[in-house]
């Protein structure tokens, strides 16, 4: 998966932008900014090696859906201690309410 979805989200569900990039979107929201890449179908089962390739592109965070797709206990270890976050979209929306992104309802 591209993030072709999360940004269609992203612009029309919520008060953040995007710079609508591909593999890396940049979300920016209230004076803050994320960098989110988005497995692609042959990283369905997300482990230390995507999330390698996703710190060298510049992510900040791996969202992903956890419909297909799910990430390894090693992966998400990995992520925290190169400072990629790793996570499904659920939390990943949770973590912009959070942060004062709003999203239509």
């Amino acid at each position: 998966m591209s993030t072709n979805w999360l940004r269609t989200k992203i612009d029309e569900e919520s008060d953040a932008a995007s710079d609508g990039g591909d593999p890396i979107l940049t979300i920016t929201f209230h004076g803050g900014e994320e960098r989110v890449y988005c497995p692609n179908s042959s990283e369905y089962n997300v482990d230390s090696d995507v999330v390698e390739k996703a710190r060298e592109l510049g992510a900040t965070i791996i969202a992903y859906s956890n419909t297909w797709s799910g990430a390894t206990v090693e992966a998400k270890a990995y992520g925290r201690a190169n400072g990629v976050s790793v996570m499904p979209y659920g939390q990943f929306f949770a973590y912009l309410k959070r942060k004062g992104v709003g999203f239509a309802e």
